[in-house]
């Protein structure tokens, strides 16, 4: 698999988190050896954040932590643990982060957001944890392949 093959994959959870969750909008957040990479679906709706915003809000120690945290993260857990942005830029949205991460290891996390007027239910946020860890094994095959050695030898 290469680049190409994980932006599909990327693409394709995206795709289908919006599918089912009506109204929200994805970003898939995947840790690099010096700090992260956004990838971005399409958005739901015109008025929600940008990527410079995403950049802006989360460090790269945050992110370290909740890719390993093992838990769903509220937008108020995300504020504690030191999401770096305004209440007046929070006001219209919700949102929650879904670790892709096990046993201590993070790759990254998932960031749900929509408008404030529609919050997460419980179930919706379980639904997409209850795939992160396929998504995530899928992106740990793509960085294998990746960083693999390419047999360039003419038998």
């Amino acid at each position: 698999m290469g680049v190409a093959d994980s932006a599909a994959i990327l693409d394709k959870s995206s795709g289908f988190i919006k599918k089912h969750l009506f109204g929200t909008s994805v970003a898939i957040f995947l840790i690099e050896p010096k700090g992260f990479d956004i990838h971005f679906s399409e958005p739901n709706t015109s008025f929600l954040p940008e990527k410079g915003y995403f950049e802006n809000w989360f460090t790269y120690p945050l992110v370290q932590e909740i890719s390993r945290c093992n838990q769903v993260c509220t937008l108020e857990k995300l504020l504690e643990m030191g999401l770096q942005a305004t209440p007046a830029s929070l006001k219209h949205i919700t949102a929650a982060a879904i670790p892709l991460g096990r046993m201590g290891k993070g790759v990254g996390l998932i960031l749900l957001y929509r408008p404030a007027e529609r919050p997460f239910q419980t179930g919706e946020l379980a639904a997409v944890s209850s795939m992160a860890s396929v998504l995530r094994i899928a992106i740990e095959n793509s960085q294998a392949s990746l960083a693999a050695p390419v047999d360039t030898s003419l038998s």
